[in-house]
């Protein structure tokens, strides 16, 4: 299994270099003669690059997970220490509200929870029920909404 990834990987490295040159190429002879079989070979010569660029910044991506996961588990103090800035970047240790500095627990729990129920509650004196369709054109006409009826 080591040997076919390994030949693999040489394949793949060799892949890149070699659709760069193509694509130089077919883009030289373009300038040359411009012909319709050249721009579906070059549309083609792009998709390809596309693709191998795609896998290399996947294998990458998955590379550089491993090697996360892998200290991580070690326990190393690399991944405490980046846990603990994690942590103590996503607490909230105070608030203001109407222009005073709240810091007790129990206090910022009180606020946040009235904030967004504030927030999420519907205010029957700001809602006009009145003129809220006045805008929306009417698609159905009476005759036809009565008939429905």
């Amino acid at each position: 299994m080591k040997t076919w990834a390994r030949e693999n990987e040489k394949k793949n490295k060799k892949r890149r270099p070699e659709l760069t040159k193509k694509m130089d190429s077919l883009q030289e002879a373009k300038e040359i003669k411009e012909d319709k079989q050249d721009y579906l070979q070059e549309n083609e010569l792009f998709g390809e690059m596309y693709r191998e660029n795609r896998k290399e910044e996947e294998e990458m991506r998955l590379k550089s997970r491993s090697l996360w996961l892998n200290a991580g588990d070690k326990n190393t103090t690399c991944f405490h220490n980046s846990m603990q800035i994690r942590r103590a970047r996503n607490q909230i240790d105070k608030i203001q509200v109407d222009g005073q500095e709240i810091k007790r627990v129990e206090e910022l729990k009180k606020e946040t929870h009235n904030h967004f129920k504030n927030l999420l509650t519907a205010n029957e004196e700001i809602a006009d029920h009145d003129n809220f369709l006045q805008h929306t054109p009417k698609k159905i006409r009476d005759g036809q909404n009565a008939e429905i009826m």
